[in-house]
Order: structure tokens, then C-alpha cells, then sequence
């Protein structure tokens, strides 16, 4: 059998723990929110002839950390108030993603439950760069337990 390291990703086990990312110029609204995400030293994978593209796990990870900025606000808190759970979670890839600044992902909130401690948000993403490229991501989150 040959050995997996051969095969294995090395964004995954790598760059991707050197990747730093940060939004700025956060817009809410009742139904949801606008932002841009900025990475910081971005990976930049050897077998990408084209450099640079975002990959799908940051797209994912900034839509999660979006959607419980976006339902602790709805809730009146003023910060996060315990382990966040992401009940479900799609997403598809169109078109790949070149910049690794001004990154804008757009959340539309499509039903949030604020309950006796529990918190649920079910959001629709787009995340789109500012040259092209597009990703797609539905994400049910939840953070059960809060004291407000």
C-alpha cells in the first residue's frame, strides 16, 4: 500500500494554518449582512498555475463566523456567549475566486429563531471576488444555552 502523505493536500496541512483573514466594512441589515474579507499572507498552492484562489474552506469558515456575529447581534449580545454548532451545511464552487483582498460576502438571512437560550440562524451566502469568481453557501448554525 502506498504511503497517503504522497497524496495528501498540503493547503490542508500546511498553508492553510498560516492563513490569516480578517472582514472589515461589515453593513447589517434586518435580513442579513454585506461584508469584505481580507486575507493575510495567502497560500498559494505550487500545483495552481494561476497562483492564488480562495479556497472553499475560508469561504466556509468567514460564512459561519458571519452568521454568529449576525444572530448574537439580532439577539442583543454583546458577544459571543458559547460554543457555536453548525447544524447543516452546502456549499457549491462556480467559479474560482483569484483575490485574496476586497473579497465581498454577501449573507441573507433566511430564518432565525431567537429562543429561551437558543439561538438559530439559517443563512443563504454568496461570496464573490471583486475580478470574478463565485461560491455559493447554505449554512444552519446554532448556539445553544446563552444567558442574555
Amino acid at each position: 500500500m502506498k504511503d497517503i502523505a504522497n497524496f495528501q493536500s498540503e493547503y490542508l496541512h500546511v498553508g492553510r494554518k498560516n492563513e490569516n483573514w480578517h472582514f472589515r466594512d461589515i453593513k447589517i441589515s434586518e435580513s442579513g449582512l454585506t461584508s469584505l474579507v481580507d486575507i493575510s499572507s495567502p497560500y498559494i498552492s505550487k500545483h495552481d498555475k494561476k497562483g492564488f484562489h480562495l479556497s472553499i474552506f475560508t469561504a466556509q469558515e468567514a460564512c459561519a463566523e458571519l452568521l454568529i456575529y449576525w444572530v448574537c447581534l439580532k439577539a442583543g449580545l454583546e458577544r459571543k456567549p458559547g460554543e457555536a454548532w453548525v447544524k447543516e451545511f452546502s456549499s457549491k464552487f462556480f467559479k474560482p475566486i483569484r483575490d485574496f483582498e476586497g473579497v465581498r460576502i454577501h449573507l441573507n438571512v433566511k430564518k432565525s429563531r431567537l429562543g429561551v437560550n437558543l439561538l438559530v440562524a439559517v443563512g443563504s451566502f454568496e461570496v464573490v471576488g471583486p475580478n470574478g469568481g463565485l461560491f455559493t453557501v447554505e449554512l444552519k448554525g446554532m448556539i445553544e444555552n446563552y444567558v442574555d
